[in-house]
């Protein structure tokens, strides 16, 4: 992508936010694609579209797709500054949380610049995880390292073991003073993303990119102790927890993030089965835990804020 079509998101993006406070709700609007494909309302989207910097992804159920283009050009209609629709037609899989895309509107890349909280960041979505719902988490954790900041002038070392495109790095450097971020990653195209999202929001002083296995990175390269260690890839939280508990500092916290499947129970039963899944591969106690989002049915990612003893 040329540095002129760059500029061009990301004028865009300054202009019309991460539309996070579009009139319309995510779910309002699908409905509203819908009808204007089919006359009145079908089942042929899923109920929320998911846009990243200028780009829109929707899912569309079976039997519906032979309507993909016609449902990517009214979403192109009704947000002006979409300019891409894609179509999701696979989950997250994979250490490198990726998912399948099918073009379906617009201009056909899969890279553009998004904004949160003043930061940009430049993405692949093809090529990296990324998602706006974690939105609220990252800005959660940015506050407690700020306020530590403010209220016992701690500036934290903090290791961020799976950190994709370097999202929750670099929020948190640019709004809450740490002494250093250490983000790392293994897919090599999150790095190349992240170092020039790094360079992008000039945090260079404060964010280091480390490309490996978070694991082997944390023991041998980093080798010291941190106040804080993010863990934010539940498939190998709790692989790599009783190793990364070893690498905090006393009073340090890890943020672990499970995928947690409850058949009955509903979200208390998920944030106490977290809560148990944690405790039982390493000794400490629980600070807090929350619902941070809906995965699937039946299915809560949640975050335990875990002090290892």
């Amino acid at each position: 992508m040329k540095l002129n079509d760059l500029m061009r998101i990301a004028s865009s993006i300054h202009k019309h936010g991460n539309y996070s406070d579009l009139l319309m709700s995510k779910r309002r609007l699908a409905r509203r694609v819908v009808q204007m494909v089919f006359g009145k309302y079908v089942p042929a989207m899923g109920n929320t579209i998911e846009i990243i910097g200028d780009i829109a992804i929707i899912k569309i159920k079976h039997g519906y797709e032979k309507y993909a283009s016609q449902l990517g050009a009214a979403l192109l209609q009704l947000l002006p500054s979409v300019r891409v629709v894609l179509r999701q037609v696979s989950s997250t899989s994979g250490d490198w949380r990726l998912r399948s895309f099918e073009w379906i509107a617009g201009e056909r890349r899969t890279i553009t610049l998004h904004k949160e909280w003043s930061c940009i960041f430049k993405v692949d979505v093809a090529r990296v995880f990324f998602t706006p719902r974690l939105s609220g988490e990252r800005e959660r954790v940015v506050r407690l390292v700020r306020k530590r900041y403010l209220e016992e002038s701690i500036r934290e070392r903090i290791v961020n073991m799976y950190a994709g495109v370097g999202t929750f790095s670099i929020l948190i450097a640019k709004h809450a003073s740490p002494l250093v971020i250490h983000s790392i990653d293994i897919n090599p195209v999150a790095i190349s993303l992240m170092k020039e999202n790094i360079t992008l929001n000039r945090v260079d002083d404060r964010v280091v990119a480390w490309f490996g296995d978070a694991v082997e990175v944390l023991q041998n390269r980093i080798g010291d102790k941190v106040d804080r260690i993010l863990m934010p890839l539940p498939t190998r939280v709790l692989q790599d927890l009783p190793i990364a508990a070893q690498y905090v500092t006393s009073g340090g916290i890890v943020h672990c993030y499970l995928d947690v499947f409850v058949p009955k129970g509903g979200r208390k039963e998920a944030l106490r089965k977290a809560i148990d899944t944690v405790l039982s591969v390493a000794s400490g106690k629980v600070l807090y835990s929350r619902i941070v989002r809906t995965v699937a049915p039946r299915v809560y990612q949640v975050v335990v804020d875990f002090q290892p003893s």
